[in-house]
């Protein structure tokens, strides 16, 4: 009798837990979306800081940023003045692509429009692993240093070139202040020989 019993109370059990599983199934809640422009919401920035991590279980963002140049007639007499034109990106390491972009130079249509750059590095071998720069960013100032030989075209050109690269890096919050370096680790433009950047 008490063997009977038993199974009666492990049945009655058994049967009870699939019925508070069973219940479970079809009674899932689900959390409810805030809609765009809700308090709780918050949007990505459309541009990051110039260095940083994304979250590995996030799909890539695009972000826009901007590349400057020098554009005739503005730029011919003032080296200082250079002109930013947009690039999209999902690539987080931005100010590794907007200083690769400056070195590409202007697309055909911005060409046309008068944009050029004067940033232009030899096909002479790399001393940082077939790289043509690195970049570190820190505290406030970010150091761009060629792998390979900087193409020098003259005065007024090193000036705009330097500008170009200037005004790209500290388009980030995250800099203010750029040193660039040549391959060997001597500024890049300081003409003085006194190795002043």
């Amino acid at each position: 009798m008490r063997g009977k019993l038993l199974i009666i109370v492990v049945v009655i059990a058994l049967l009870a837990g699939g019925g508070v599983v069973a219940w479970r199934q079809t009674h899932k809640t689900t959390p409810v979306s805030k809609p765009i422009g809700s308090s709780q919401q918050t949007r990505p920035s459309t541009t990051p800081p110039a260095s940083g991590s994304q979250p590995s279980n996030e799909a890539p963002k695009t972000y826009q940023v901007k590349v400057y140049f020098s554009k005739h007639s503005e730029s011919d007499n003032d080296p200082s003045a250079v002109f930013a034109v947009n690039r999209t990106t999902n690539n987080l390491g931005v100010a590794k692509f907007t200083i690769g972009q400056v070195l590409l130079g202007p697309t055909a249509s911005e060409h046309a429009a008068g944009y050029f750059t004067t940033a232009r590095l030899r096909s002479d071998a790399s001393n940082c692993s077939g790289q043509d720069f690195k970049i570190t960013i820190t505290n406030g100032t970010a150091t761009l240093q060629f792998c390979r030989s900087f193409d020098h075209l003259g005065v007024v050109a090193d000036g705009q070139a330097k500008s170009e690269l200037e005004a790209t890096l500290k388009q980030f919050s995250s800099v203010k202040k750029v040193i660039i370096l040549n391959k060997n680790g001597n500024c890049e433009f300081d003409l003085s020989g006194m190795d002043l950047c």
